[in-house]
């Protein structure tokens, strides 16, 4: 289990070429899940963008893909699911023997009161509401 708290899918629309649609915020969520699956790495942006400290840098490397990764955004929840080689399989649950890893934002909890479960002997995963 990764966690991990950044602002990261405003960071990944700064420094996008192509900007999903700002009303599909599953696409933009799917999208940044791919792209850290696929990179390796919790902070996929260029050097200029967001610069780097080398000596520690090996600590956000996410190579073999968790079962779950949290990416704690302030942007809406979601709940995605990989596979081991950085493409999507879609749903919500992960299989380890496959190397399917399910990444999700449980959102804001003090806006929106919302929460996330995970459930390690199924490889399920779901967001609930206060």
């Amino acid at each position: 289990m990764v966690v991990f708290r950044d602002d990261l899918l405003a960071r990944m629309r700064r420094n996008a070429v192509a900007c999903p649609d700002e009303e599909d915020e599953s696409q933009a969520g799917r999208m940044l899940v791919k792209t850290i699956a696929s990179q390796g790495h919790l902070s996929p942006l260029p050097v200029t963008s967001r610069p780097v400290f080398w000596e520690v840098d090996h600590a956000l490397q996410v190579y073999p893909l968790p079962q779950l990764m949290v990416l704690a955004d302030r942007d809406n929840r979601y709940t995605h699911t990989v596979d081991g080689k950085g493409g999507d399989e879609g749903g919500s649950r992960g299989d380890a023997a496959s190397g399917a890893c399910v990444a999700l934002n449980p959102g804001s909890f003090g806006a929106s009161g919302t929460f996330a479960m995970w459930a390690p002997a199924t490889a399920e995963a779901s967001i609930g509401k206060v």
